[in-house]
């Protein structure tokens, strides 16, 4: 019996015709986005303005992109610049076909839901919201926050930074002074009325859901087809020590009709990989105390107090005293205590510097994970839980996979190639900036040094899609038939071949089966790129555009293509009781099938004889490797390891001209994701 994960809208205009995989990217920031307006400014080596519209011409010029959609931020889209978003992705589509039935490429239209908090209890986390459609009639009137911005909103900061930057940068003091008015609109915006139907609100104000239960409320009073994509859920740099996927799992903040898919790769790295360690432990009075470091994690409360044993006047005078013991300790619990970052801040009297910190915080055996690693917020935690409010009905995790490139700096579909102006790095663009930037950086930027070594060039999302419209696009993300990519374009089937009565199932799906479950996995390499662009996109796109927003460069295949050198099936038994640990039931890999490295690809089957006599739900998903090739960050802090094989020093990697020269490269292997099948004995 074969299940659908909620019901889709009616539609009765269903595509037909054979799939096809179409490239897309649902994260992108313009610079209506506050953070994206400092990541683009010409102090951190930025292009200046990059609204909409140019990325609706990156993505059709530079990485040739399928589908896009826009993402801003709604403290900074404020009324005025979400009817500017509206317009700009109405003409992408006129430009490209995009409402058509064959289109060159179809732009959706959305926005950024963001909440950041130390406090796990509360640990909502960043969420993207997807329209189907863009008409003023089919979408809200407003883009919803909510109460906690990407960008502190403080007014005395902001003219302060704003200030600072036109001092040491003259020749851009028109584009500061725009930046500085664009951060402080929101100050002169009402925000609506809280309690009140969001059709009823004026049109005029800012509007916030404090939590997913009121935006998923607003949703469904507007009753537009949407989607909310939680991403970025394993970056410390906004998610709290001990946060956890259980405190959303609960029929008020999770909806199976909006929460249909995961981003589980970006920009800002991997969240795909559950570990059982823990920046912080709780002791038996509940208090969160500091941890030992384990073979692969160095807790950063730990790190604290070896630089304290090393570096405080009180620890060099004898380090084997009571006094340094001391010290050591509340160095570590301090350390603990400030929850969300490190921040770099003061180990007694001694300020540390980023080579003090080594690799601490990070998950140094995950593929290029996100920074200040937390294990409790990933994709593999989320799919192992179940909740129990309601007895006999248990409520689970069920997305779909997907990649995206939560992109700032660049534009939709920035990895097309291994280009380090493609992540969203950051640094003073000049020595003269030095002072400034050192002043300006860590209040926007915590650890940036730290930080820009876990920065990537952005990650795909493809779909199994009817035809290539903009309801064969939807359909194929509401029925989760979607998977992520690391960046490049490889192709993915995996297919459930033996389900009841001898139906196919294709990933995504939810399958109720006793019998053992036989999988095929079929995947494709991308095809390897040459330089430069094509011809026909240079005489499109004109040689400016090409050499300012492209870097010179666009996606631009050859005939030949990588090749697949192993598929790695990840396996997953969901809680059938309260409190199983996760690690028990988080199988990864459950098997690994070897491929043979030829170019048309790979096709493996598995079939597990365990799941009937398990008698559990399974989800099953798999990773497919290509052969290593060059990738930009991928070998993170870039540890020169002592004896032992811990990390005795690194090398970050740095924007602006302290990075000049270094192009950070490392050999890794680029990969896809399934969605999952989800099985129901």
């Amino acid at each position: 019996m074969l299940v659908a994960a909620c019901d889709p809208e009616p539609d009765d205009t269903l595509p037909s015709g054979p799939k096809q995989i179409l490239f897309g990217d649902l994260h992108v920031h313009s610079t209506y986005s506050n953070d994206a307006l400092i990541y683009s400014a010409p102090f951190l080596g930025g292009n200046g303005f990059l609204p909409p519209e140019l990325h609706c011409d990156f993505a059709r010029y530079c990485s040739q992109l399928d589908f896009w959609s826009i993402n801003d931020h709604p403290e900074s889209i404020l009324p005025s610049l979400w009817t500017k978003s509206k317009q700009a992705i109405r003409t992408c589509n006129q430009l490209t076909g995009g409402d058509g039935s064959s289109p060159r490429m179809v732009s959706f239209l959305g926005w950024e839901w963001t909440h950041n908090t130390e406090s796990p209890a509360a640990a909502w986390g960043h969420k993207n919201v997807i329209f189907r459609d863009t008409g003023d009639d089919k979408v809200p009137a407003r883009a919803i926050g909510s109460s906690t911005p990407v960008v502190p909103e403080n007014q005395v900061l902001i003219n302060l930074g704003v200030g600072m930057i036109k001092g040491v940068d003259s020749a851009n003091t028109k584009l500061y002074d725009k930046l500085g008015e664009q951060m402080l609109s929101g100050f002169a915006t009402d925000t609506c009325s809280q309690g009140v139907d969001t059709r009823k609100l004026p049109a005029n104000c800012r509007e916030i859901a404090r939590d997913p239960a009121e935006l998923f409320e607003k949703l469904a009073q507007w009753g537009y087809p949407a989607i909310v994509i939680p991403h970025g859920t394993a970056w410390g740099a906004h998610n709290p020590v001990l946060g956890g996927w259980s405190v959303q799992l609960n029929r008020r903040h999770h909806s199976p009709r909006y929460q249909r898919l995961i981003e589980v790769f970006s920009g800002h790295g991997n969240s795909e990989e559950y570990r059982p360690w823990r920046a912080a432990v709780k002791d038996s009075a509940g208090k969160l105390t500091c941890p030992k470091p384990s073979k692969d994690y160095l807790p950063c409360c730990w790190q604290a107090g070896v630089i304290a044993r090393a570096k405080t006047t009180v620890c060099k005078a004898d380090p084997a005293s009571a006094a340094c013991d001391a010290e050591v300790a509340r160095v570590r619990q301090a350390h603990v205590d400030a929850k969300l970052l490190n921040k770099n801040k003061k180990v007694g009297d001694y300020t540390p510097v980023p080579a003090d910190w080594l690799d601490c915080g990070q998950c140094t055996d995950c593929f290029q994970p996100a920074f200040l690693y937390r294990p409790g917020l990933t994709t593999q935690a989320s799919l192992a839980l179940t909740g129990f409010e309601k007895p006999g009905e248990p409520l689970r995790y069920k997305w779909g996979l997907i990649g995206s490139t939560d992109s700032h700096k660049a534009g939709p579909g920035a990895g097309y190639k291994e280009l380090r102006q493609m992540g969203d790095i950051i640094g003073p663009a000049r020595a003269d900036f030095d002072a400034a930037f050192s002043v300006f950086a860590p209040m926007v930027f915590p650890e940036w040094e730290r930080q820009s070594s876990y920065l990537y060039t952005g990650a795909l999302v493809a779909v199994h899609s009817q035809g290539r419209s903009r309801r064969g696009i939807w359909q194929a993300l509401e029925r989760k038939e979607v998977y992520a990519t690391s960046g490049e374009r490889i192709l993915l089937w995996f297919d459930l071949v033996n389900g009841p009565g001898g139906a196919a199932a294709p990933m995504g799906s939810e399958v109720k089966m006793s019998a053992a479950p036989r999988f095929k996995i079929r995947a494709v390499g991308a095809f390897a790129q040459k330089p430069g662009c094509p011809a026909d996109v240079q005489k499109a796109a004109g040689a400016d555009f090409i050499k300012r927003y492209c870097f010179g460069e666009c996606y631009n295949p050859t005939d030949k293509r990588q090749v697949i050198t192993k598929v790695e099936v990840i396996k997953i038994e969901p809680q059938i009781s309260a409190g199983e640990a996760l690690d028990k039931l988080i199988q990864d890999p459950y098997r690994t099938l070897t491929c043979p490295g030829k170019a048309e690809g790979c096709e493996v089957t598995f079939t597990d004889d365990a799941y009937p006599k398990r008698g559990r739900p399974a989800t099953y998903y798999v990773r497919v490797h290509q052969a290593p090739t060059l990738q930009y960050n991928a070998a993170g802090l870039r540890c020169t390891r002592d004896k032992d094989g811990k990390c005795a020093a690194i090398k970050p990697c740095l924007g602006g001209h302290k990075g000049a020269g270094d192009n950070c490269m490392a050999r890794d292997a680029e990969r896809a994701w399934s969605s999952p099948i989800f099985l129901e004995p």
